[in-house]
Formats: structure tokens, C-alpha cells, sequence
């Protein structure tokens, strides 16, 4: 039974674990570590029960279907309308956010190993290279990429667990300490609501759940599939967890993209392995999203491979360079808007489906993505940011 359920497992760890691991240290260093991880914990179930939720809708409806067609025949019309909004719009961003971490990893690989730096002018130039590999890629066949999105992921793990001996065997338990006691912003209730929209957007991992349930056809047995969406969640908060210490044990300064903060604390072939494999993760995310993207152009709005293929590769970049660059701005809008009313989404079409308002813990979930939502909302419309 274990054997059987590695590969799905793995395919979701792939999937959750990217860009929304490097935020989290500049976070858990603004808000403490303790209030970091509790809310890490809190938020790892709330996720992980949406996943079921969503993996439940899956096996109970049948058919070939995505989030936008599921909401459509469980939500009508207008939250179908509102689902393909939300999540073309969310998964540019999130095609943004790629680029601004490319410009990142390339410049601490520059910095660290041959001690250049480079200017905006060049790192606006390094940016376009990315950008040019990733779209062109978008239209190549995507069978191979989940393998190697995988392998690429389990080699950061272990990349992260030399960073955190590292960190603990050079005094690094002093700077942990520090971070429990006497964090950057100071322990307040404010301090929670900034780190849910970025912990929501680091274990999201809704768009891979179809792969996991089909790859249990056809006789999709409940027991493993919840085990696998259980683990496959549960995995990439553990690896959060041990990145964001390894990241607070060894920084000086804690940059918002958490690598930088380590030059100078570590060797440079840890520094330039760890820059070279996130480069190649978000390069091959980017090429994976940027698909799914397409796809959803070309078969809910009819647009031909050549119009879905423009807006795909173009508006990312002319957003990027228009000023949209803001790296916490970004994962926290994604986080906490687009993946808060996409959970309560999968949660009213699961209520709708199984004729029932659910348990005291779905209210709960409810109420954290409500909140969330309002929060976020109203940091938009003060400009709290």
C-alpha cells in the first residue's frame, strides 16, 4: 500500500512545495517564530481539509472536469463567471511572481559565486531570458515536467537540511532564540493576518488533486487517496517549517526572498546549488501554470491556440515591467483573495453536493477564509501594504 501511494504523494510535495516557500522566513522573522509556526499548523489543516473537500467533489461528480466547470454545476452561472476571473487573473500573478524570483535567484548566483553585481538594467535584461525560456516552453508536451519538477524539489530538501545542520552547528540556536522572544514586529494581533495569505498560497495545491484522484482510476479508493492528499499537504509545511529555521539560524538581515539574507553565512556551493535549483523549479512551475493557463483560455473562452498563446507569454512581462513587482505584495494577494474565495468556492460546492452544512470545523474553516478575504480586501482598498 505505501508503494502505491509514493507517486501520488510525490506528484503533490512537486506541486505545493515553490515560490511561496521564500517568503516565509522574511514573515515568521516580522511576526515570531512561535506565532509563525502556529499559525503554520492551523492553517496546514485548514488547507489540507479543503484539498479533501475538492478531492471529494472530484470523485463523487465524474467526468472530465475543472475547478471552473465544477463550479458552474454546483455554483451557476455567475460563480462560474467569477471562478475563470479569479483564476486567470490569479495565475498570472502568479506567472509575475516567477519572474520576480528569477531576477533574485540570478542575482544571488552572480553575487555569490563570481562576485558580481549586476544593475537594473541588466537584471531587467536576465529577467527577459527567463522570461523567453519559460514561454517558449509553455508550448512544448508537459508529460515529463511533473517527474522533474519532483526531483528538483527533493533535491532542495536536501539542500535545506545541510543549511539547517549548518545554521545549528555554527551557533545559529542563538539566532533562533531571538527570533522566539524578540521578533521584528512584535507580537500583536495584526501580526497573524500577514502571514495567512502567504502560508495559503505556499501549500496550495488544488490544481494537482485531479492528477492524484486519476491516478486512483478507476476504482478511486477513498482510504488512499485522503492519504495521499493527508501526506502530500502535510510534507511541504514540514519542509516550510525546516526551511524557515535554517533561514533564521544562519541570515544577519532576513531578505524578503530568504536567500539573499545568506550570503556571506554560507558556503558558496550551497548558496549557488540552492539559486540554481529554485531557478530551475520556477522555471519549470512557470512552464506548468502557463499551460494551464492556455488551456483554460482555449477551452472555456474558445480562443485559438494563438490568441491563448499571446496573452499568456505577453501579460505577465508587460505587468513585471509596468511596476508590478512586489514579491510580499504579490503572495499575499494571491494567498489571501484569490485562494481564500476559492477555498469558500470549494467549500459551498461540497456543501451543495452532499446536501449538508458539514461540522463545527467547516464552519471554522469558513470563518478563516472569510476573514482572510475581508482583510485582504481591505488592505487593497486602504493601501495598507
Amino acid at each position: 500500500m505505501v508503494r502505491h501511494i509514493i507517486l501520488p504523494i510525490s506528484l503533490m510535495v512537486g506541486a505545493i512545495i515553490g515560490a511561496g516557500m521564500f517568503s516565509l522566513p522574511y514573515l515568521f522573522h516580522q511576526t515570531g517564530l512561535i506565532l509563525g509556526l502556529i499559525v503554520l499548523a492551523i492553517l496546514t489543516l485548514v488547507v489540507t481539509f479543503i484539498h479533501l473537500l475538492y478531492a471529494d467533489i472530484i470523485t463523487q461528480t465524474g467526468g472530465d472536469h475543472n475547478f471552473i466547470s465544477y463550479t458552474k454545476k454546483y455554483l451557476g452561472t455567475n460563480a462560474s463567471r467569477m471562478a475563470f476571473f479569479m483564476t486567470i487573473v490569479e495565475m498570472i500573478i502568479v506567472l509575475i511572481i516567477y519572474l520576480i524570483l528569477a531576477s533574485k535567484f540570478i542575482n544571488n548566483l552572480l553575487q555569490s559565486y563570481w562576485s558580481l553585481y549586476p544593475t537594473n538594467h541588466w537584471i531587467s535584461v536576465i529577467v527577459l531570458f527567463f522570461w523567453l525560456a519559460g514561454s517558449a516552453a509553455i508550448f512544448w508536451n508537459l508529460k515529463e515536467m511533473s517527474l522533474i519538477q519532483f526531483l528538483i524539489t527533493a533535491s532542495m530538501v536536501i539542500i535545506i537540511s545541510f543549511i539547517l545542520g549548518f545554521g545549528i552547528f555554527n551557533g545559529g540556536t542563538e539566532k533562533l532564540f531571538f527570533e522566539i522572544y524578540l521578533p521584528t514586529g512584535g507580537l500583536n494581533f495584526n501580526n497573524i493576518f500577514i502571514l495567512i495569505g502567504p502560508i495559503l498560497f505556499a501549500l496550495s495545491g488544488r490544481v494537482v488533486i485531479v492528477e492524484v484522484v486519476k491516478y486512483f482510476s478507476p476504482k478511486k479508493p477513498l482510504r488512499d487517496i485522503k492519504i495521499s492528499i493527508i501526506l502530500g499537504t502535510v510534507i511541504p509545511a514540514i519542509v516550510y517549517g525546516f526551511f524557515v529555521l535554517s533561514v533564521l539560524a544562519l541570515s544577519e538581515s532576513v531578505s524578503m526572498d530568504a536567500i539573499s539574507g545568506l550570503i556571506g553565512n554560507l558556503p558558496l556551493f550551497l548558496i549557488a546549488s540552492f539559486s540554481i535549483l529554485g531557478l530551475l523549479a520556477i522555471w519549470t512551475s512557470y512552464i506548468a501554470v502557463g499551460f494551464d493557463i492556455k488551456n483554460i483560455l482555449q477551452i472555456d473562452l474558445n480562443l485559438s491556440v494563438l490568441k491563448s498563446g499571446m496573452i499568456v507569454v505577453f501579460l505577465p512581462i508587460l505587468f513585471y515591467f509596468a511596476g508590478l513587482n512586489d514579491f510580499i505584495f504579490l503572495i499575499s494577494l494571491v494567498g489571501g483573495l484569490f485562494l481564500a474565495l476559492e477555498g469558500i468556492f470549494i467549500v459551498k460546492m461540497w456543501q451543495k453536493l452532499n446536501k449538508t452544512a458539514g461540522g463545527i470545523f467547516l464552519y471554522i474553516v469558513i470563518f478563516i477564509l472569510c476573514i482572510t478575504l475581508i482583510y485582504e480586501i481591505w488592505k487593497l482598498l486602504t493601501g495598507f501594504y
